[in-house]
């Protein structure tokens, strides 16, 4: 007989298998008592009461004497539930985004809300889209990531599962959730323009970019124009993001010296830029501020700490979760997000406006810009 969880189990219930799966109980080990387990985990003893009885009916304890203890076949049960719910998740992944931090952020936040209420399956594929139709039933809501597929591809995943929702990705007629890429984009310009710098370069494959990194480019750009300011960029020859760094900091170098200020619309350019800048004689922030765009692990670990914009993973991941159990609980289909991304001012970018009356300032080259 197949022994499944109740989805009416206790909020506890869940999470004591949770910590079974993890490790943190073992097969075997027994339990704290109703009392005790009630002091660790905040709860009252009824609560836990009902929990234990849900995991004993279906076999995940045994009692032993006066003792409730993890049975032999603990894990097994579990797995075997949560497999065979109802309501599954989906998750898809392109190969070569396996080990982008940002995603993986996104995906741990909603998962950790999850993870005790609905199975998830996570896959990563290269380009078959038979593949993804395989891997999704009719009951599943489809989470895909990146913009790897085409709409065609959305459309087939789409036509076999309850739901689909884009992350990273505004395609119309498809529930999405991603960043605020062009209101990022008009922050990075806002502050250095704060600061006073009014000759500013933009640095990023130009003009072959994806929709996220043209809304950031276009965000700064409208903002700087709105003030009568240009925002200086360069068509970039195909190389790889280190060398595409160095290629552009020298053009600027030779080509707009006036330059007291680049906005690296990637995390990445942002940090090849320093030892770019060091090889070229350059100082960070004296002769020229850099702002970044990504908030990466590193970035405020750097000397001097990049000035970025944060990519805003957690809330999204929070977003995607609440999204998920909407369409689960009330069928709910409209989705249509786009998350607020926040400046992390640090120290890459110098306030032109209180060095230049202190004569400190120097740009790429020896004059002093107003």
């Amino acid at each position: 007989m197949k022994r499944t969880i109740d989805n009416r189990s206790s909020n506890f219930a869940k999470h004591l298998t949770g910590e079974i799966l993890k490790g943190q109980y073992a097969c075997g080990e027994k339990l704290l008592s109703e009392r005790n387990l009630g002091e660790l985990y905040k709860l009252s003893r009824e609560t836990v009461r009902t929990g234990l009885s849900e995991l004993f009916r279906i076999g995940v304890l045994e009692r032993r004497g006066k003792g409730a203890y993890i049975s032999s076949e603990a894990i097994e049960i579990i797995e075997q539930s949560r497999s065979s719910g109802d309501c599954r998740v989906v998750v898809i992944i392109p190969l070569r985004l396996y080990s982008n931090p940002l995603y993986f952020r996104i995906f741990e936040t909603m998962r950790e809300l999850l993870e005790y209420r609905l199975t998830l399956k996570v896959v990563f594929s290269a380009e078959s889209v038979e593949y993804l139709v395989s891997q999704v039933g009719g009951d599943d809501v489809a989470v895909v990531f990146g913009d790897s597929w085409t709409e065609e591809d959305l459309r087939r995943v789409r036509d076999n599962c309850r739901s689909l929702i884009l992350v990273n990705r505004d395609e119309e007629g498809y529930n999405y959730i991603e960043p605020d890429n062009y209101a990022g984009g008009r922050m990075m310009a806002e502050y250095v323009y704060s600061c006073g710098h009014r000759n500013i370069g933009g640095v990023i494959y130009w003009p072959k970019v994806s929709q996220e990194f043209a809304d950031r480019v276009n965000g700064a750009r409208d903002f700087l124009a709105e003030r009568g300011c240009e925002l200086i960029l360069t068509e970039t020859p195909s190389m790889p993001n280190v060398e595409m760094a160095g290629w552009l900091l020298r053009y600027y170098k030779k080509n707009h010296p006036e330059l007291t200020a680049v906005l690296c619309f990637q995390d990445i350019f942002a940090i090849s830029l320093y030892e770019v800048a060091f090889e070229e004689g350059i100082q960070i922030p004296e002769q020229l501020g850099i702002v970044g765009f990504d908030d990466c692990g590193y970035s405020s670990m750097l000397q001097p700490p990049l000035t970025t914009i944060r990519y805003p993973a957690e809330n999204m991941g929070k977003e995607l979760a609440g999204a998920v159990m909407s369409i689960f609980s009330s069928g709910a289909q409209e989705f249509h997000k786009k998350i607020m991304p926040v400046l992390q001012t640090r120290s890459s970018v110098m306030n032109i406006n209180k060095s230049v009356n202190n004569k400190k300032r120097n740009p790429i080259k020896e004059e002093i810009v107003s």
